[in-house]
Protein backbone atom coordinates (compact mmCIF):
# COMPACT_ATOMS: atom_id res chain seq x y z
CA UNK A 1 0.00 0.00 0.00
CA UNK A 2 1.18 3.17 -1.14
CA UNK A 3 2.10 6.04 1.69
CA UNK A 4 -0.60 8.65 2.36
CA UNK A 5 -1.11 12.03 0.07
CA UNK A 6 -0.41 15.24 1.72
CA UNK A 7 -3.67 16.55 0.22
CA UNK A 8 -7.01 15.22 -0.18
CA UNK A 9 -10.68 16.59 -1.20
CA UNK A 10 -13.77 15.63 0.94
CA UNK A 11 -16.06 13.97 -1.50
CA UNK A 12 -19.05 15.90 0.74
CA UNK A 13 -18.07 19.52 0.63
CA UNK A 14 -15.23 19.52 -2.05
CA UNK A 15 -13.09 21.09 0.96
CA UNK A 16 -9.38 20.78 0.17
CA UNK A 17 -6.60 20.50 2.90
CA UNK A 18 -3.60 19.13 3.73
CA UNK A 19 -3.50 16.14 6.03
CA UNK A 20 -0.29 14.54 8.16
CA UNK A 21 0.96 11.02 6.22
CA UNK A 22 1.59 9.35 9.90
CA UNK A 23 -1.79 10.32 11.33
CA UNK A 24 -3.51 8.67 8.27
CA UNK A 25 -2.12 5.66 8.30
CA UNK A 26 -2.70 5.73 12.24
CA UNK A 27 -6.31 5.70 11.24
CA UNK A 28 -6.11 3.01 8.56
CA UNK A 29 -6.05 5.43 5.65
CA UNK A 30 -9.31 7.43 6.68
CA UNK A 31 -10.36 10.57 8.31
CA UNK A 32 -13.09 13.00 9.15
CA UNK A 33 -13.91 16.47 7.28
CA UNK A 34 -13.74 19.34 9.64
CA UNK A 35 -16.26 21.05 7.32
CA UNK A 36 -19.01 18.49 6.80
CA UNK A 37 -18.18 15.89 8.97
CA UNK A 38 -18.31 13.50 6.01
CA UNK A 39 -15.69 10.24 6.96
CA UNK A 40 -13.76 9.41 3.44
CA UNK A 41 -11.02 7.14 2.49
CA UNK A 42 -7.76 9.68 2.00
CA UNK A 43 -6.55 7.58 -0.94
CA UNK A 44 -8.95 7.61 -2.69
CA UNK A 45 -10.05 10.84 -3.29
CA UNK A 46 -6.13 12.08 -3.22
CA UNK A 47 -4.87 15.55 -4.71
CA UNK A 48 -2.18 15.17 -7.05
CA UNK A 49 0.63 17.94 -6.12
CA UNK A 50 0.08 21.00 -8.77
CA UNK A 51 3.69 21.17 -10.64
CA UNK A 52 6.07 24.00 -10.22
CA UNK A 53 5.25 26.40 -13.44
CA UNK A 54 8.08 25.60 -16.15
CA UNK A 55 10.81 29.23 -16.04
CA UNK A 56 10.26 31.45 -18.37
CA UNK A 57 12.26 31.10 -21.89
CA UNK A 58 15.07 32.67 -22.14
CA UNK A 59 15.51 35.20 -24.53
CA UNK A 60 16.74 34.26 -28.39
CA UNK A 61 20.24 34.89 -29.14
CA UNK A 62 18.91 37.22 -32.11
CA UNK A 63 16.18 39.31 -29.66
CA UNK A 64 18.93 39.76 -27.62
CA UNK A 65 21.32 41.04 -31.00
CA UNK A 66 18.65 43.46 -32.02
CA UNK A 67 18.49 45.71 -28.91
CA UNK A 68 21.71 47.40 -29.77
CA UNK A 69 20.72 48.33 -33.38
CA UNK A 70 17.07 50.13 -31.98
CA UNK A 71 19.34 51.89 -29.86
CA UNK A 72 21.30 53.13 -32.90
CA UNK A 73 18.98 53.82 -35.05
CA UNK A 74 17.12 55.52 -32.15
CA UNK A 75 20.56 57.58 -31.57
CA UNK A 76 21.14 58.38 -35.28
CA UNK A 77 17.11 59.89 -35.36
CA UNK A 78 18.06 62.13 -32.68
CA UNK A 79 21.43 63.28 -34.18
CA UNK A 80 19.04 63.73 -37.74
CA UNK A 81 16.49 65.62 -35.33
CA UNK A 82 19.53 67.61 -33.86
CA UNK A 83 20.86 68.40 -37.48
CA UNK A 84 17.96 70.00 -39.35
CA UNK A 85 16.94 72.12 -36.51
CA UNK A 86 20.85 73.53 -36.42
CA UNK A 87 20.83 74.04 -40.01
CA UNK A 88 17.23 75.65 -39.74
CA UNK A 89 18.18 77.89 -36.60
CA UNK A 90 17.82 80.74 -37.77
CA UNK A 91 13.92 79.97 -39.77
CA UNK A 92 13.04 78.87 -36.77
CA UNK A 93 14.45 81.82 -34.17
CA UNK A 94 12.73 83.90 -36.65
CA UNK A 95 9.43 82.62 -36.31
CA UNK A 96 7.17 84.65 -33.57
CA UNK A 97 5.89 81.53 -31.55
CA UNK A 98 9.60 79.43 -31.48
CA UNK A 99 11.26 83.03 -30.83
CA UNK A 100 8.56 83.46 -27.22
CA UNK A 101 9.26 79.55 -26.37
CA UNK A 102 13.00 79.99 -26.32
CA UNK A 103 12.93 83.59 -25.02
CA UNK A 104 10.77 81.99 -22.09
CA UNK A 105 13.17 79.07 -21.62
CA UNK A 106 15.79 81.35 -21.45
CA UNK A 107 14.38 83.43 -18.63
CA UNK A 108 14.18 80.25 -16.42
CA UNK A 109 17.76 78.75 -17.42
CA UNK A 110 18.87 82.49 -17.38
CA UNK A 111 20.11 82.58 -20.71
CA UNK A 112 19.81 85.20 -23.03
CA UNK A 113 19.17 84.88 -27.14
CA UNK A 114 19.38 88.52 -27.99
CA UNK A 115 18.84 89.89 -31.21
CA UNK A 116 19.25 88.02 -34.35
CA UNK A 117 21.72 88.18 -36.97
CA UNK A 118 19.64 87.43 -40.11
CA UNK A 119 20.46 89.58 -43.30
CA UNK A 120 17.76 87.34 -45.44
CA UNK A 121 14.95 88.86 -43.78
CA UNK A 122 15.93 92.78 -44.42
CA UNK A 123 14.20 93.79 -47.70
CA UNK A 124 14.79 96.69 -50.23
CA UNK A 125 11.55 98.96 -50.59
CA UNK A 126 13.48 101.73 -52.62
CA UNK A 127 17.21 103.05 -53.81
CA UNK A 128 18.46 105.20 -55.65
CA UNK A 129 22.14 105.74 -56.46
CA UNK A 130 22.83 109.34 -57.49
CA UNK A 131 26.15 111.64 -58.03
CA UNK A 132 27.13 114.38 -55.95
CA UNK A 133 30.17 116.80 -55.96
CA UNK A 134 33.62 115.23 -55.17
CA UNK A 135 33.09 113.00 -57.41
CA UNK A 136 31.20 110.34 -55.29
CA UNK A 137 28.23 108.83 -54.95
CA UNK A 138 25.20 108.85 -52.38
CA UNK A 139 23.31 106.02 -51.66
CA UNK A 140 19.31 105.98 -50.52
CA UNK A 141 17.38 103.01 -49.56
CA UNK A 142 14.22 101.99 -47.90
CA UNK A 143 15.04 98.79 -45.91
CA UNK A 144 12.39 96.20 -44.31
CA UNK A 145 12.44 93.65 -41.63
CA UNK A 146 9.98 90.86 -42.88
CA UNK A 147 10.74 89.17 -39.83
CA UNK A 148 8.12 88.20 -37.26
CA UNK A 149 10.92 89.04 -34.46
CA UNK A 150 13.87 92.16 -34.28
CA UNK A 151 16.86 91.29 -36.06
CA UNK A 152 20.46 92.90 -36.40
CA UNK A 153 21.01 95.99 -39.15
CA UNK A 154 23.09 93.80 -42.11
CA UNK A 155 26.25 95.00 -43.70
CA UNK A 156 25.19 96.68 -47.16
CA UNK A 157 27.36 94.97 -50.21
CA UNK A 158 27.59 97.89 -52.75
CA UNK A 159 28.64 96.57 -56.11
CA UNK A 160 28.88 99.43 -58.47
CA UNK A 161 29.08 98.32 -62.40
CA UNK A 162 29.58 99.39 -65.61
CA UNK A 163 27.19 99.93 -68.95
CA UNK A 164 28.27 95.87 -70.21
CA UNK A 165 27.70 95.29 -66.49
CA UNK A 166 30.89 94.58 -65.47
CA UNK A 167 32.02 94.79 -62.05
CA UNK A 168 33.77 98.11 -61.09
CA UNK A 169 33.82 98.79 -57.52
CA UNK A 170 32.45 96.92 -54.14
CA UNK A 171 31.83 98.76 -51.12
CA UNK A 172 30.98 97.17 -47.83
CA UNK A 173 28.99 99.51 -45.46
CA UNK A 174 29.09 98.51 -41.63
CA UNK A 175 25.61 99.97 -39.92
CA UNK A 176 27.67 102.80 -38.56
CA UNK A 177 28.33 104.31 -42.11
CA UNK A 178 24.90 104.64 -43.12
CA UNK A 179 22.22 105.19 -40.07
CA UNK A 180 21.71 108.22 -39.02
CA UNK A 181 21.41 109.50 -34.75
CA UNK A 182 19.00 108.27 -33.01
CA UNK A 183 17.96 104.98 -35.00
CA UNK A 184 16.94 102.01 -33.34
CA UNK A 185 19.44 99.34 -32.29
CA UNK A 186 17.82 96.88 -34.04
CA UNK A 187 15.25 96.57 -36.98
CA UNK A 188 11.98 96.15 -35.56
CA UNK A 189 9.46 93.34 -36.98
CA UNK A 190 7.42 94.73 -40.20
CA UNK A 191 8.94 98.02 -39.61
CA UNK A 192 10.80 100.30 -42.37
CA UNK A 193 13.64 102.83 -42.38
CA UNK A 194 15.36 105.04 -44.89
CA UNK A 195 18.86 104.95 -45.04
CA UNK A 196 21.50 107.31 -46.68
CA UNK A 197 25.42 107.03 -47.34
CA UNK A 198 28.44 108.52 -49.63
CA UNK A 199 30.34 106.76 -51.60
CA UNK A 200 33.59 107.49 -54.08
CA UNK A 201 32.25 106.97 -57.33
CA UNK A 202 34.52 104.13 -59.48
CA UNK A 203 36.54 104.80 -62.48
CA UNK A 204 35.16 104.92 -64.88
CA UNK A 205 31.90 106.24 -63.74
CA UNK A 206 29.43 103.51 -62.75
CA UNK A 207 25.98 103.35 -64.45
CA UNK A 208 24.37 100.94 -62.52
CA UNK A 209 24.49 98.91 -58.81
CA UNK A 210 23.60 95.99 -56.81
CA UNK A 211 23.06 95.78 -53.40
CA UNK A 212 23.27 92.56 -51.03
CA UNK A 213 23.37 92.14 -47.43
CA UNK A 214 25.14 90.27 -45.06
Amino acid sequence: MGGAPSRTRCPGCGTVFRVEPAAVDAAGGRCRCGVCGEVFDVRAHAVERQPAPPPWPAPAEGARGRWPWWLALCAVAVAMVALVGWQYRMVLLTDARVHGWMTQACEVLGCEIGVLRYPQAVRVVERDLSAVSGGALRLTATLANTAAVPVRWPEIGLRLTGLDGRILDEHRLPPRAYLAEGAPEAMLPGGSWEVAVRVPDSEPPAHGFEIRFR
